[in-house]
């Protein structure tokens, strides 16, 4: 009974953070929004990570996913899926204060274009993302001022990557807002490996990109660790989905995240940089489980369990803390293979 009622009072105060958006006063190191088919649509969900409970934070008519924090952690940009197609969608989640208001209605900066995987910019001024205009075949990189409204006439996307037939995607800013990392099929083969781009280069100007690691297969998803040492990604081996890190100091080729399960997507760094949160795949479910970066042994020692339930969580991204912390100890901690390459090249 007691468990039961202390259960209730924890949900209770999460719902009253959210409906009164004061969640900057609050630590934001645990705190994970992600995607879930909870109620249907996919909607966006707030989950507090010390006590496991979740509270839904977005109720729009379409699917709401791929959400990315502002750099103070009080609004998010995330894409809105409708039958009028996708639109990239800002939308302020927490106040700066108990006793100031603030216009937590979603606002679209985008119309008319196919959108997808918006990341905001360190200094919270830009938003790049990944779009396909008319006439354009496949996927490029563009940005906007992250203040922008579909009506103001100013807000044209400018395009990143050279118009060419291949894709760009999943674009991922560094740390110090000088790089922006994204999976392409630039190469020869129809493969899609990691690339840097600087984030100043919009003219567009494609002789400046650098490819970072090329594999035998897809690499999809690249993310920067908070103190731009490393990068995840997902990469794909024997019908299997992975997680792997490169070194982007010394350029390693990779080091392996072995959580003992086949399909493993979308990792994302905590704020201090010693876990990952993940989407582990099992018959078909997806649930979110975080990875302690620090762990030895058995690597099933080293998941901690978020979610349990039926249906398919997506896309975590943690909400900024403005902490960071180096990672010396990783390269002792992560267990090192040779992923199979192709080629590997460095600026």
């Amino acid at each position: 009974m007691l468990r039961l009622l202390a259960s209730l009072i924890l949900i209770f105060s999460l719902s009253l953070v959210l409906m009164l958006g004061i969640g900057s006063r609050l630590p934001s190191a645990g705190q994970i929004v992600f995607g879930s088919l909870a109620a249907g649509d996919m909607n966006l969900y707030l989950l507090d990570v010390p006590s496991r409970l979740t509270a839904r934070i977005t109720w729009g008519a379409g699917d709401e996913s791929q959400a990315d924090w502002s750099p103070d952690g009080n609004a998010l940009m995330y894409v809105t899926t409708t039958l009028e197609g996708p639109a990239i969608t800002r939308q302020q989640v927490f106040c700066d204060s108990l006793w100031i208001t603030c216009d937590r209605k979603p606002q679209p900066l985008t119309a008319d274009l196919e959108v997808a995987q918006p990341d905001w910019s360190p200094d919270g001024a830009w938003i790049v993302f990944q779009m396909r205009a008319e006439g354009m075949t496949g996927q490029r990189l563009a940005r906007l001022p992250a203040d922008c409204r579909v009506m103001k006439p100013a807000c044209e996307p400018q395009m990143l990557t050279l118009t060419s037939r291949s894709n760009q995607l999943q674009p991922n800013w560094s740390p110090d807002g000088l790089w922006i990392a994204f999976a392409g099929d630039l190469g020869e083969s129809f493969n899609t490996d990691l690339y840097i781009v600087p984030a100043a280069c919009f003219d567009p100007c494609a002789e400046r990109i650098q490819q970072v690691f090329s594999g035998l297969t897809n690499d999809l998803y690249p993310q920067w660790s908070p103190d731009g040492r490393w990068l995840s990604f997902n990469y794909t081996m024997r019908s299997r989905m992975r997680v792997g890190l490169i070194d982007m100091v010394e350029r390693r080729a990779a080091q392996r995240i072995d959580t003992g399960f086949d399909w493993v997507e979308m990792p994302a760094w905590s704020p201090q940089g010693d876990r990952l949160a993940l989407v582990i795949y099992r018959r078909q479910q997806g649930d979110l489980y975080l990875y302690r970066l620090d762990c030895e042994g058995d690597p099933r020692r080293c998941l901690t369990r978020l979610t349990r339930d039926r249906w398919v969580e997506v896309a975590p991204a943690w909400r900024p803390s403005g902490t960071t912390s180096p990672l010396q100890p990783l390269q002792q901690a992560v267990p090192r293979f040779h992923i199979p390459l192709t080629k590997t090249h460095k600026p």
